[in-house]
């Protein structure tokens, strides 16, 4: 789920968080992610233990050239809020392309093996509930592959969340 369409101020807030260097608005995009209702619900029931906020992790050579992964500050600011940990339990492998100017199949091809298990990844599959949290949704290829990955590792429930999602007519 996501807390917006990718238009307007949104995509503004995104490039700014993204290529401009203003990591301080990953903490107000986690305050409009936090009451997201499937989000709230599903982890309702569960204990804050239970919960593991997992971002979608970023190539080091991007990580470095940002100084951040947004996906990671993200996940920091909805961890504060909502009070469930967060786990390193994805990481990249190798260099892709960047997903920006690839249509649909090409992303899931770009994508498709792109996921190792993190540090903490052993930590997941006792864990109820697994949120992924990234920035924006596309075509949901990576958010995808991520979840494939996690599975791997024996996670039951994965829900995945976004600050923005592209609306569809945009991919064409």
């Amino acid at each position: 789920c996501s807390a917006t369409a990718l238009a307007g101020a949104a995509q503004r807030l995104v490039r700014a968080l993204k290529y401009g260097g203003w990591a301080q608005l990953a903490d107000f995009m986690a305050e409009q992610m936090a009451t997201l209702p499937a989000l709230t619900q599903a982890t309702a029931t569960a204990s804050p233990a239970g919960v593991g906020l997992v971002p979608v992790p970023t190539l080091v050579s991007r990580r470095r050239r940002r100084g951040y992964n947004q996906a990671e500050l993200i996940a920091r600011g909805l961890s504060r809020r909502l009070g469930h940990r967060l786990c390193d339990g994805l990481e990249r492998t190798g260099a892709r392309a960047s997903q920006v100017s690839l249509q649909a199949e090409e992303r899931a091809a770009n994508v498709e093996g792109s996921f190792r298990p993190g540090p903490e990844a052993s930590s997941l599959a006792a864990l109820s509930h697994v949120v992924l949290v990234d920035d924006v949704l596309t075509t949901g290829a990576t958010l995808c592959e991520a979840t494939r990955v996690l599975a791997e590792l024996g996670v039951q429930t994965v829900i995945a969340v976004t600050f923005a999602r592209t609306l569809h007519h945009e991919l064409r």
